[in-house]
């Protein structure tokens, strides 16, 4: 499992853990926000930027889970999903 599909599969365990995740909308032609987790009154989200290259928003996806729902890494995941969870 690479790329969108690793990106895909991340988004819904995090989804599954609670996690908010919201696309962000392209900007128009200016530097925008990028991908990363960040808290909103207190609720866990994860914010994906289209325009950031892919492997950017994977790790934002990655920092989300390990940061706000560590416990999603328990039980049974995709290896490719449990890869970089569990990577250092």
């Amino acid at each position: 499992m690479e790329g969108p599909d690793l990106l895909d599969a991340l988004v819904e365990v995090a989804e599954r853990a609670g996690i908010a995740v919201r696309v962000l909308p392209r900007g128009d032609g200016e530097p925008g926000p990028h991908s990363g987790p960040c808290r909103i009154r207190g609720a866990p989200w994860l914010l994906l930027a289209p325009g950031d290259p892919l492997e950017e928003q994977i790790a934002a996806a990655v920092d989300a889970i390990r940061r706000y729902a560590p416990e999603a890494g328990q039980g049974w995941l995709p290896p490719a999903v449990r890869d970089r969870l569990d990577a250092p």
